[in-house]
């Protein structure tokens, strides 16, 4: 079945395809065959580059993973994340409230990003200082109360009308963030699938959409995303950790 998304556009989606290579790609995965043979989920950086310090599935763990995931753009995720780890280590009062809303403390942490490498630091920087006060002002310092009862969408909703006070978090984010606390014990919101420009060639080399004219990256995300997590839903595939410690 192929269905027209936007004629002004030229980006065509055809589900049935894209549920036929998901389910290919997913059984790879269950009987880890092909790239899964060579990858196993405790290689995933945030796992790997977790500081030893950090329980799983501790609250600290928890904002550790909220302030690395908000600057996992435009890098290596391995990067990222290895950044993260030595920078909880020499300054772990940057994961913690005593940044909430201190305007002075931007340079510093940009200045740490800067060291450790993690791109964009400057945006990082204004990020880091604007979503410690919201996170511990509006969710209780709880990074996984942004998520209570919200769907990806209502969650980037709230975002654009309370003016955009998660700056860092767009959907991808949001949903990458939502599949690592799923894994401490969140039920994850249903519509979380995180699409980056990855997933978006993965798409167009497999024929799961086409398009006859350039297409910006928000534009196939809004596409990928719903589309991919309904097919996931449907078709069943588990993606709850068992028996994961669960804080709230």
């Amino acid at each position: 079945m192929t269905t027209i998304i936007s004629e002004r556009s030229g980006i065509q989606v055809f589900p049935e395809r894209a549920r036929v290579v998901l389910r290919v790609l997913y059984e790879a995965y269950e009987k880890r065959k092909m790239l899964f043979a060579y990858t196993v989920r405790s290689d995933a950086p945030q796992t790997r580059f977790r500081p030893e310090i950090l329980e799983v599935g501790s609250l600290a763990h928890l904002l550790w993973l909220f302030f690395a995931a908000m600057t996992d753009r435009r890098d290596l995720s391995d990067n990222v994340y290895a950044g993260h780890g030595r920078l909880r280590r020499s300054r772990p009062q940057y994961y913690e409230e005593v940044v909430r809303g201190d305007l002075s403390q931007q340079e510093e942490i940009m200045g740490q990003l800067q060291k450790e490498r993690i791109s964009m630091p400057r945006a990082s920087s204004v990020n880091w200082v604007k979503c410690s006060e919201t996170l511990f002002t509006t969710f209780a310092g709880n990074p996984m109360n942004l998520y209570e009862g919200r769907t990806i969408d209502e969650i980037v909703d709230m975002k654009n009308k309370k003016g955009n006070q998660i700056p860092g978090f767009g959907p991808k984010i949001l949903s990458l963030l939502a599949l690592f606390y799923q894994e401490l014990g969140m039920t994850i919101p249903r519509d979380a699938f995180p699409i980056d420009v990855h997933g978006q060639r993965f798409a167009l080399s497999t024929g799961i959409v086409t398009v006859r004219s350039t297409v910006r990256n928000e534009q196939l995300e809004k596409i990928l995303r719903p589309l991919f997590s309904t097919i996931a839903r449907e078709e069943g595939w588990p993606m709850m950790v068992r028996n994961a410690r669960l804080i709230r």
